[in-house]
């Protein structure tokens, strides 16, 4: 789950793509 926070900060865009 901590990897998903930090992909957020990376790049919001892979949340939605997520």
């Amino acid at each position: 789950m901590r990897k998903r926070n930090v992909g957020i900060q990376l790049s919001p865009n892979a949340l939605m793509e997520h």
